[in-house]
């Protein structure tokens, strides 16, 4: 029987939502997040299969190859007579991918106090990696540079496996772009990270949709339970089937009652595991 490698790749795309509403603090202070997936490469076949087929049934169905979830959850666009019914079968799908190809997510964010937090953190992810990368610096190129990081770091610490490459949503380069990130042990080759259109390339888009599930519950839980609608509670259900791909060292399990007025302390969350850390309160 052959042996399995012990290879991973990770998919990842950048996140955002409206702060119109938002209450935190945290929240208001967040400058960019990248959220992706770790698959196991003997997965990555299924995976391109899987989305391939899901993005040709989608195009049948509203004219569109891509899962802008964003447009289908406010019915915009192609999807102006989706039900919340059908999206939200198309949220499950995407959730059972997650399991059944057993992905972890990252999620890496970086806010206004990060800087503060750690002063050199700007000029040394400059000097390491962006300068030999030939890459401008700014917050999402900080932030993508981290999320590799953070993978690369729990791959070989939990999973006693490696990087192999990155496939990164274009933004930060055009896509069918390369870009070798230097590895922090001299005797490893460089990461390669390749951008790619979600359009071109239908697997960034579990990715997308793991972004996006992300920023959903940021705007849901700005609310008290009570306020929660129908479509809130069910999406809530959804999400929560991912909570152990979750590649956090601290996961906060909340048991919400849609009955009762109650909202999630986000900023007393992260002000506690800040105090863990030895930092000072948002």
């Amino acid at each position: 029987m052959k042996k399995l490698s012990n290879k991973f790749v990770y998919i990842v795309d950048d996140t955002r939502f409206n702060k119109k509403h938002i209450e935190s603090e945290t929240l208001k202070q967040e400058k960019e997040c990248f959220s992706g997936i770790i698959i196991h490469e003997a997965n990555m076949p299924a995976l391109e299969h899987c989305m391939n087929q899901l993005s040709q049934l989608l195009e049948g169905a509203y004219r569109t190859k891509e899962f802008h979830f964003s447009d289908m959850f406010n019915k915009k666009e192609n999807f102006s007579n989706l039900s919340d019914e059908e999206f939200l079968d198309i949220v499950e799908t995407m959730v059972d991918l997650v399991d059944e190809l057993s992905c972890d997510i990252v999620v890496q964010s970086i806010n206004d106090f990060t800087y503060t937090d750690h002063p050199q953190l700007a000029s040394k992810l400059k000097e390491k990696y962006l300068q030999p990368m030939q890459t401008h610096q700014d917050d999402k190129s900080n932030c993508l540079i981290l999320s590799v990081l953070r993978a690369k770091r729990f791959i070989e610490q939990e999973l006693n496996g490696k990087l192999d490459y990155v496939i990164c949503d274009q933004g930060v380069r055009k896509p069918n772009n390369v870009l070798a990130m230097p590895s922090n042990n001299p005797n490893e080759p460089p990461i390669n990270i390749h951008f790619k259109s979600s359009t071109n390339y239908p697997p960034l888009q579990l990715a997308d949709f793991v972004a996006w599930s992300l920023s959903r519950q940021k705007q849901i839980f700005q609310q008290p339970s009570s306020a929660f609608s129908k479509q809130d509670v069910d999406l809530l259900k959804a999400f929560s089937r991912m909570n152990d791909a979750y590649t956090t060292n601290t996961r906060i399990f909340l048991q919400i009652d849609p009955d009762i007025s109650q909202k999630v302390p986000y900023d007393n969350i992260i002000n506690f595991d800040r105090k863990m850390k030895g930092l000072d309160d948002i």
